[in-house]
């Protein structure tokens, strides 16, 4: 065993289980096996001044070194008993002496080069199998069509969670609380009322933060979950917070009510050829543009409700929206689910033929209990 085998072999039993345990034998191996290998005289007093300093210069006896060397000892005992069993050498410093000697393991089984062979074959095999059931499950996994423009994307996704506008005031206790009113989305809302209700003009003001119902969570969860299974980066912004300018640099997916009347729904009127949404005295509707036919999307029970779902792709600029609307939690929360899955989404391209630029807009019914989808009818499909 020339000396660079003994440095590479030294360094793999100061690398191992055992030794990693120990920093001062490993450090005490080390110094005494350099020691040996450039032939340098080893005494106490060096190895006492390697291991503890200046402070060993005052001590009145070695004991620390032959305890020190003595743990050395047991330590390699304990390697060559557990990890280093099958080692062909082993490393060994004689009671009395510090240098250290390089051994043949006398316990070190001769290797029976033929069933290393079986043995290797063997795993080779189980290796294959293992690579051949994870590229069938990948061929065939189902495509996740309707994504592909946002994963195929260079370009950052933004999720988008519609949240609602708030007021501040104080109530009839004269405590200040926290109130919703769905036709003050904006600051320039509240001042239009304001203006109409010089009553309130003092009394109540933009509150600082906003919120949103458990659809933006839940549907949060699922979409998250798909780009992460897809290796994909996704970011969140409330749609409080979006700019005009992340609709034309980025792709956008919306998941939000309906009744916030935040930008996506007017960025839903402007790209959608079929399709417009608009409020009436029935509440918020959908219209198709060219035939007239109105589509009232407001219900009389939170239980059932009506769910908006829209791709767009913007070919100009190759930018992705994917949008789902509704008055309340369930009908984002279901249909985000369906278009998270991939056997549904699988069903639901191949039956409309739809493509991964494909921009399309589909209308369900969704009924519901304690915000848990029960049913989801599909009730119009317009492929732009």
């Amino acid at each position: 065993m020339n000396i660079n085998d003994q440095k590479l072999y030294l360094k793999n039993i100061l690398e191992s289980n055992t030794f990693k345990k120990s920093p001062s034998s490993v450090r005490l191996l080390k110094f005494l096996a350099n020691a040996t290998f450039d032939k340098n005289d080893l005494k106490e007093t060096t190895i006492g001044l390697e291991l503890f300093g200046d402070s060993f210069l005052n001590e009145t006896n070695s004991s620390r070194i032959r305890v020190s060397i003595y743990n050395l000892r047991k330590r390699l005992d304990s390697y060559y008993e557990n990890e280093g069993k099958e080692d062909s050498y082993r490393i060994e410093i004689k009671k009395g002496q510090y240098y250290v000697s390089f051994k043949r393991n006398n316990n070190h089984k001769t290797i029976d080069y033929n069933k290393r062979y079986k043995l290797v074959l063997s795993l080779i095999i189980v290796l294959l199998i293992c690579f051949g059931i994870t590229i069938t499950k990948i061929l065939y996994q189902p495509k996740i069509v309707l994504w592909n423009s946002f994963f195929k994307s260079e370009k950052e996704t933004i999720l988008v969670v519609g949240d609602l506008f708030g007021v501040e005031g104080r109530n009839y206790l004269g405590r200040t609380s926290w109130y919703r009113d769905y036709n003050i989305n904006s600051n320039a809302d509240l001042f239009e009322f304001k203006r109409k209700n010089p009553f309130f003009k003092d009394s109540i003001y933009a509150s600082s933060y906003t919120y949103i119902t458990g659809m933006g969570s839940v549907a949060s969860k699922d979409i998250t979950k798909l780009f992460t299974n897809h290796q994909r980066d996704i970011s969140i912004k409330l749609s409080s917070k979006l700019e005009y300018r992340d609709l034309k640099q980025q792709n956008i997916i919306y998941v939000g009510p309906l009744k916030n009347k935040n930008k996506m729904i007017d960025y839903f009127n402007q790209t959608n050829t079929e399709y417009n949404l608009f409020s009436g005295e029935k509440g918020i509707s959908l219209k198709h543009k060219k035939k007239g036919t109105i589509y009232p999307l407001s219900t009389a029970t939170d239980n059932t409700e009506y769910a908006i779902v829209s791709k767009f792709y913007e070919k100009s600029n190759g930018n992705s929206q994917f949008m789902f609307f509704s008055d309340h939690d369930i009908g984002v929360m279901a249909t985000v689910e369906y278009f998270t899955t991939a056997q549904k989404i699988k069903a639901f391209t191949s039956k409309y033929k739809l493509g991964e630029k494909t921009s399309f807009t589909a209308l369900f019914k969704v009924k519901g209990q304690e915000r848990t989808n029960l049913s989801l009818e599909l009730i119009i499909v317009a492929i732009n």
